[in-house]
């Protein structure tokens, strides 16, 4: 009886430790690491776990196949930064295809099989995840977000001189902007390059070190480093992709690829594509008997060629540079040259040349009309002379024109509510209350003291309200009496004039 007792108990013994590998099996590891994930397909038994470990760069495991994820993991943040781990239990036989979410286009997935029955005791929180030591802080209700983005996403035949930019909805703090939380990667690697920022248009720009690679899909990330002014992060990564152009000849020499130029078989005009792929330039000698163009194509503001020196401040080179060499011209004499920009030629704006010199106001630029590019203007350019970059007079003008398009002063200058209700400063009622705030508000002691109490409070309020629609239409609509005095105040004069003879006649029919 006793040798039965005591089978009895070894049997519930080894029952229980068997229960328990069950329950809590084997963790098996993955290594993220360029582009790819090692290895890229693993072979567990039910109520084992996978860790994901990011050795480079920043990736994501997303559960799903085409790229597409279908909802059953994600690691979100986890793996933004080297050292950073994932780790999911697998409780149900299967293949489960997952990829990054980032990287996906270039390859980058995986599969893990699950081999055996369901466990019966298998632990009930089925995916942890553990951040790298960078974690992000709570992130606040008025968590900046990315506006816009260039070049855009899924954007195909972007010029292999383009920088890429990110406008953010509020004020950002620019130091944790740099190339590691704004981080563009192909499929060898991330590029180095260098982020700027530009505080009056709240745009983040990244500046490759080198030119782009033709032919090549390029995967941008914002990461949740990235943080307002106000110390509040991204709520999550904002990324997207581009494709450059792939090389093709060049028939008439003039440095734009036939596939870009709309006037591949004629060297007196050109259209390269501007710095952030959202449009051409337009580059025309043809008024200019002999002149022919070479060496053709868009820079920016900031490219290393170009000296920093009389930069404007307060203006900004939307879409850049555009530089070109302009042959056939007489030793020392002029050649006039039409140019036109995507972004146009708004009001204040100005056209100034560049070269390792730094930067040289036109003051002779004559805006002549539209092209379909855009507001067309015509410099007139002196071989040897102040804008031709060689300096020489050698029957050749080398030079990059640019429009320095006037920014809106955020600090000191901005309707924030207004401008948060409406969507834009360059909004026509904003500008209407601007021009009212000039007009009568700031050229009187009063007007001054109640603008500079409003800056004072309304910009957490505006961030608020442009984050919600429903109150920037509300806002719209009570702004809207104000709005509409400033616009016509004679209709105003005649409404208040019949409301006063209305009320006159309402009391006296009550005298009599």
């Amino acid at each position: 009886m006793r040798h039965y007792l005591l089978a009895r108990a070894l049997t519930v013994i080894i029952s229980l430790f068997g229960v328990a590998s069950l329950s809590y099996g084997a963790t098996v590891d993955v290594s993220v690491r360029d582009f790819a994930f090692s290895p890229s397909t693993v072979t567990i038994n039910v109520g084992d776990t996978v860790r994901w470990t990011d050795a480079t760069g920043t990736h994501t495991t997303t559960s799903g196949s085409g790229c597409t994820a279908n909802g059953l993991w994600d690691s979100g943040t986890a793996l933004l930064s080297p050292g950073g781990t994932y780790s999911r239990t697998f409780n149900s036989a299967g293949t489960y295809p997952y990829f990054c979410s980032f990287h996906c286009a270039l390859g980058m997935t995986g599969s893990v099989v699950v081999s055996g029955g369901t466990t019966t005791t298998a632990p009930t929180t089925t995916t942890t995840t553990t951040t790298s030591p960078t974690s992000s802080t709570s992130v606040p209700v008025t968590a900046p977000k990315v506006s816009s983005a260039t070049p855009v996403n899924n954007a195909t035949g972007v010029p292999i001189n383009s920088v890429i930019t990110a406008t953010f909805s509020t004020a950002m703090d620019p130091w944790p902007l740099s190339a590691s939380t704004f981080v563009v990667s192909s499929n060898v690697g991330a590029l180095s390059g260098s982020v700027g920022y530009n505080t009056n248009t709240n745009t983040a720009t990244f500046y490759p070190s080198a030119a782009l690679s033709h032919n090549t899909v390029y995967m941008v990330t914002i990461s949740t480093g990235a943080k307002s002014s106000a110390g509040a992060a991204l709520s999550s990564s904002y990324m997207w992709s581009f494709t450059t152009a792939t090389t093709s000849v060049d028939s008439d020499g003039d440095g734009v690829a036939d596939g870009v130029d709309d006037y591949p078989n004629d060297n007196t005009r050109a259209t390269p594509q501007d710095i952030t792929g959202t449009g051409k330039i337009f580059v025309d000698v043809s008024a200019a008997k002999g002149a022919y163009l070479t060496n053709v194509y868009a820079l920016s503001d900031t490219d290393a060629s170009l000296g920093q020196t009389g930069k404007p401040d307060k203006y900004q080179f939307k879409d850049g540079f555009v530089s070109f060499k302009a042959h056939g011209v007489a030793k020392g004499g002029t050649v006039a040259v039409a140019l036109s920009f995507p972004s146009g030629i708004p009001s204040g704006s100005k056209i100034y040349a560049a070269g390792p010199s730094g930067f040289i106001e036109y003051g002779n630029a004559v805006i002549s009309g539209r092209t379909a590019y855009g507001d067309m203007v015509t410099v007139t350019l002196t071989d040897g002379g102040a804008g031709d970059n060689d300096g020489a007079a050698d029957g050749g003008v080398t030079a990059s024109i640019g429009v320095a398009i006037p920014v809106q002063e955020t600090s000191k200058h901005g309707c924030f509510i207004a401008t948060a209700a409406y969507g834009s400063y360059l909004d026509p009622h904003v500008q209407a209350l601007q021009e009212f705030r000039d007009k009568w508000m700031l050229t009187n002691a009063a007007g001054r003291a109640l603008v500079d109490l409003y800056y004072s409070v309304s910009p957490p309020i505006a961030d608020f309200i442009s984050s919600h629609e429903t109150l920037r239409a509300m806002t719209r609509m009570a702004l809207m009496p104000v709005v509409w005095a400033i616009e016509y105040p004679v209709g105003l004069g005649f409404l208040v004039l019949a409301a006063a003879v209305g009320m006159g006649r309402r009391s006296k029919s009550r005298r009599t």
